[in-house]
């Protein structure tokens, strides 16, 4: 029972942990597709270093997240072996009592021993498939999240009203102070 309850009590800290993990992996990748698909703005903005140590640093709170998570499963792998362990001693003290009393033979202990391994192994095993399926469930909530935005419309089929205009007055621009590139520019652009 302490084993199950220790390893159930670990099942919303592991919901917790796979959330963070998966926003962490949506904010990473999505930051590196913008970088990619804009590739030419980054470059000709000399901005490779900045978005390359960008991605680096949300590389670096994935990894935490990952060891924040893999903490979760050597402590809740601890916990079990210890239970695991003196369940097995205090098992074979039993077993050795009632042995010399006659109440088991050797065999029944066998027995006895084969099925508290099969059902601690059971238990171990339901962590392990109890993350995937809360893996799944994140999935699925940001899949519902993704269904149930509205639909986006782009305006096909409508006349535009477009009225007034675009007037430049007098506009000067430079790079450098010493050398304009626009000087007392002029001009009206009509809708």
């Amino acid at each position: 029972c302490i084993f199950a309850g220790w390893s159930g009590a670990l099942i919303p800290c592991l919901d917790r942990a796979w959330e963070d993990i998966e926003k962490g992996w949506r904010k990473r990748y999505g930051r590196m597709w913008d970088a990619v698909r804009n590739i030419g703005i980054v470059k000709a903005n000399s901005a490779e270093l900045y978005e390359r140590k960008f991605v680096g640093k949300l590389m670096q709170q994935d990894a935490k997240l990952d060891e924040k998570l893999m903490a979760l499963f050597n402590k809740n792998a601890a916990r079990q072996d210890i239970v695991s362990g003196i369940g097995t001693v205090v098992l074979f003290g039993l077993a050795a009592l009632a042995i010399t009393d006659g109440a088991i033979s050797p065999g029944q202990l066998a027995t006895v021993l084969g099925y508290s391994y099969l059902t601690w192994a059971m238990v171990r095993r339901y962590i392990w498939v109890r993350w995937e399926f809360t893996s799944l469930n994140v999935y699925r909530r940001k899949l519902e999240e993704i269904m149930a935005l509205p639909e986006e419309k782009y305006g096909v089929g409508r006349k535009l009203d477009i009225q007034g205009a675009v007037d430049f007055q007098h506009v000067r621009f430079k790079y450098r102070d010493d050398k304009s590139v626009l000087e007392d520019v002029s001009f009206r652009v009509d809708a």
